[in-house]
């Protein structure tokens, strides 16, 4: 019965079968949410994460050790709920992110506690169980990680890595071909100079017109260069 409440409730979110009403979304969601259904309580949580942090962080708490809930996406939640709102200790959320990172191998989590240690942010830096966590998150398929790793062995001298161009390009290629955007405007940056790469102007310009359209301001600058060269001088400006 629980799973067709929560269902019928989410069908008034866009209005294809009922009509859009997203206070009675939010109505019946509390209401399962009050009868111990945490899908629904994770929902609430959710839908408040950027908007109203102590809801959201009420909510996922109440969702902590419930099995009808995937526990290593609530751990992941909260840990970046701390991290990211100004209302909350950042410290706070190391634990639940260390939960989701070691014992449910979250990928995300991981990514976040590799720079919350390398930035000394909310726990002790401590730069090499940084990388150690960010090489978990990029074999867990993470694109910022990937991207993070792949330039990081371009220029390997100023971290605890090997340089490896090879191994870089490759890993910051993974990245962008999940249109991680500053993997893209990074390679469109790499191909318009020719450095660690072919120069290719067509393929710079390809990675480059893709981040230009996510809002990547460098993206503007390379482009520009790229169009007065060729002669494209009202495009360039």
């Amino acid at each position: 019965v629980g799973e067709c409440e929560y269902n019928e409730a989410l069908q008034f979110t866009d209005g294809e079968v009922l009509i859009r009403d997203r206070n009675k979304t939010t109505e019946k969601l509390e209401a399962l949410s009050a009868k111990g259904y945490h899908k629904a309580t994770k929902y609430i949580a959710d839908a408040n994460y950027s908007t109203a942090p102590l809801i959201a962080l009420r909510n996922y708490l109440d969702c902590l050790d419930k099995a009808d809930v995937d526990q290593g996406e609530v751990n992941e939640k909260l840990g970046c709920l701390y991290m990211d709102s100004d209302e909350l200790e950042s410290k706070e959320g190391i634990k639940y992110l260390k939960i989701a990172a070691d014992q449910y191998n979250r990928g995300f989590a991981q990514y976040v506690l590799a720079v919350a240690l390398f930035y000394g942010n909310g726990v002790d830096k401590n730069v090499q169980e940084s990388y150690s966590y960010c090489f978990k998150a990029a074999n867990n398929g993470d694109s910022r990680a990937e991207f993070w790793l792949g330039k990081d062995f371009l220029i390997a001298e100023e971290y605890p890595l090997e340089k490896n161009v090879d191994l870089g390009i490759r890993l910051i290629k993974r990245a962008a071909d999940k249109f991680e955007m500053n993997a893209r405007y990074f390679l469109g940056c790499l191909y318009f100079d020719g450095e660690f790469v072919e120069k290719d102007t067509d393929l710079a310009e390809s990675y480059l017109l893709s981040a230009k359209y996510f809002g990547i301001p460098g993206a503007y600058s390379f482009l520009g260069q790229l169009n007065f060269e060729r002669g494209n001088y009202t495009t360039a400006r």
